[in-house]
């Protein structure tokens, strides 16, 4: 194995440790790109687990920006609406 593949699968490991799921995500696919082979089962694994959790977390602040989006809307006057709004936008 060449030193690029280890090094990224390392900082992949790295990165599940430290929940930054999208940066193991970038890790994995660097890692890949140094194969030439099928991946093992760990590396499926690893691969698997960088993808659904960073999904996993982006959707829950979703839902939890839309919760406060509609308890401000069901406000008459809101201060704080146009703010949610436009953080939502981003």
């Amino acid at each position: 194995m060449s030193t690029k593949y280890e090094k990224n699968f390392y900082l992949a490991s790295l990165a599940e440790g430290s929940d930054k799921y999208i940066e193991m995500a970038i890790f994995l696919e660097n890692m890949i790109k140094q194969k030439d082979k099928d991946l093992n089962s760990e590396e499926r694994d690893l691969l698997s687990t960088a993808y659904k959790k960073s999904v996993f977390y982006k959707r829950n602040a979703l839902i939890t920006i839309t919760a406060y989006e509609a308890r401000e809307k069901k406000k008459e006057n809101s201060n704080v609406l146009p703010y949610i709004t436009q953080y939502n936008s981003y």
